[in-house]
């Protein structure tokens, strides 16, 4: 049986940038997420940039959430998923 892994909280919400929402940036970081198969994230790759602190706090975000590695015939396996971070300033 073959299990994806997945985020034990649902999303992870970052902390969005001061300077960003000053200046009304919003959209979405693809990030390429490296889950290990111990429960712990590794190297994490951005994929589509926002720029202006974005990136840093969704890769911040995805570090500090934790998670359940994938698995195979019931075996953790380290594997890589694309998570987007989406930002919208709200009132």
């Amino acid at each position: 049986m073959t299990r994806r892994p997945r985020f034990k909280n649902g999303l992870c919400k970052p902390e969005y940038p001061v300077r960003a929402k000053r200046l009304g940036i919003e959209g979405r970081v693809q990030l390429e997420v490296e889950l290990r198969a111990d429960g712990t994230v590794g190297e994490i790759k951005v994929v589509k940039s926002l720029g202006f602190g974005l990136d840093a706090a969704a890769i911040k975000a995805i570090k500090n959430c934790p998670f359940e590695p994938g698995q195979i015939a019931g075996q953790p396996v380290t594997t890589r998923i694309t998570v987007g971070i989406t930002f919208i300033i709200e009132d």
